[in-house]
């Protein structure tokens, strides 16, 4: 059973016609790192691909990784277009993210074996 001591503090709310957002949280950072690793836990037994994003999302919530991106434009299908290009955006980089793959790798290195007078056989 929940008590409302459950809920812990915040230090600012913005509330929208859409959203609500808890900002500042004042919580117990050691119940926080709890929860965080049960959804960790629970992303690792999952196999659903819409439950791993929900978890992720909250996850990332949780940790501070979280950002809001605004897009406007000066009609609904130039707003609509820019959404789609930011989704995209957003979806190769979670990929990439999930793949291991970092933009410029190679020239790192590429780089790398240079500067340590590695060749390409060793």
């Amino acid at each position: 059973m929940f008590s409302l001591h459950d809920l812990g503090k915040v230090g600012e709310v913005i509330v929208t016609k859409d959203d609500a957002m808890l900002l500042k949280g004042k919580g117990d950072e050691a119940q926080t790192e709890k929860h965080i690793q049960e959804i960790t836990e629970q992303l690792e037994t999952t196999n659903s691909e819409y439950e791993k994003e929900k978890l992720n999302e909250r996850l990332a919530k949780l940790s501070d990784g979280v950002a809001g991106l605004k897009v406007g434009g000066t009609s609904n299908v130039e707003v609509n277009e820019k959404k789609d290009k930011v989704t995209d955006a957003l979806n190769a980089t979670r990929a990439a993210v999930e793949e291991d793959i970092v933009l410029g790798g190679g020239m790192c290195s590429a780089s790398v074996h240079s500067s340590l007078g590695l060749t390409n056989s060793g």
